[in-house]
């Protein structure tokens, strides 16, 4: 009888497409990559939908490329310069948009896999302002509140650093 070889081992490709059509490829994913590049994704339509913002789909691509390990979008505009994600404290005030908003806020909601908060990495990669906010959004928007996002409309582009260490 002739020996049956086993094929060797295949990583599993994935691939995490971005709502403007941005395509990441990565390998070998954790379970909870489509999770959690869902919720990134809502996270950045919520913003788009109550706050006044610019290029929050390079932030899109950004989550995208972090899910799959790795800088794709990243290195390009640090090279380039030029692009800034940018969200301003104004309110969107559309009814349509706030309740949109509203549906995103209130799904449910889980932890992100343990892998790292991209928020910390971007902090650490990039030259920024403010990325403690967009964090502390997010936590917000996990929780289903929007505190964070009223008081940096409120304050306008006053620091919230002090506010959040209270």
């Amino acid at each position: 009888m002739a020996a049956v070889q086993a094929s060797p081992p295949t990583t599993r490709a994935r691939s995490i497409m971005t709502l403007d059509g941005y395509v990441s490829r990565g390998k070998a994913p954790p379970n909870s990559v489509p999770r959690d590049h869902a919720m990134l994704q809502e996270f950045g339509t919520y913003l788009e939908l109550r706050l006044k913002s610019q290029n929050l789909s390079m932030l899109r691509r950004i989550f995208a490329d972090f899910l799959n390990e790795h800088e794709n979008t990243l290195i390009p505009m640090m090279h380039q310069g030029c692009t800034m994600i940018t969200i301003f404290p104004v309110l969107r005030t559309s009814a349509e948009r706030l309740r949109q908003a509203k549906i995103l806020l209130t799904k449910p909601k889980f932890p992100l896999d343990d892998r790292g908060c991209v928020f910390t990495y971007l902090q650490y990669r990039t030259a920024t302002r403010n990325m403690t906010l967009f964090k502390q959004l997010f936590w917000d928007f996990v929780r289903h509140q929007e505190k964070s996002l009223l008081a940096f409309v409120e304050r306008g582009n006053e620091s919230l650093l002090e506010q959040w260490k209270q």
